[in-house]
């Protein structure tokens, strides 16, 4: 059994400086704090990216799946700061069926993501 603040869910946004898009991460149980994450970038203006916008971005990917590299795919991506409280991290893979488990340290690692508090949990 996985716990759900293990598992991330991988959100695009479209920013209006300093970076094209951004890739949030954060705990499926969780939603984001956009004026937070806004102030973390310097007062970015964000918005959601829409599903056509991530299938150009993710085109090795299904449709709407969107993994928690964006280095891969030419974006930024920042990790809620809850996520690397555990030692490991779920996510979707390339698939809407597949996941992947792994240490966050690795994860950490291999992606060098920027880490900051932007995601509050979600209200019933």
């Amino acid at each position: 059994h996985t716990p759900g603040r293990e598992v991330a869910k991988t959100v695009l946004l479209r920013a209006d400086h300093d970076y094209s898009h951004v890739v949030a991460v954060l705990p499926a149980t969780h939603r984001i704090d956009f004026e937070a994450l806004s102030t973390f970038l310097g007062g970015t203006s964000l918005e959601l990216a829409t599903e056509v916008e991530i299938a150009e971005r993710c085109s090795d990917c299904e449709f709407g799946v969107l993994p928690p590299f964006g280095t891969h795919y030419g974006a930024q991506t920042i990790v809620d700061q809850s996520l690397t409280e555990d030692e490991y991290i779920s996510f979707e893979s390339d698939s809407h069926t597949e996941a992947i488990r792994m240490k966050y340290s690795d994860y950490y690692a291999f992606e060098h993501p920027l880490v900051a508090r932007f995601a509050r949990p979600a209200q019933g």
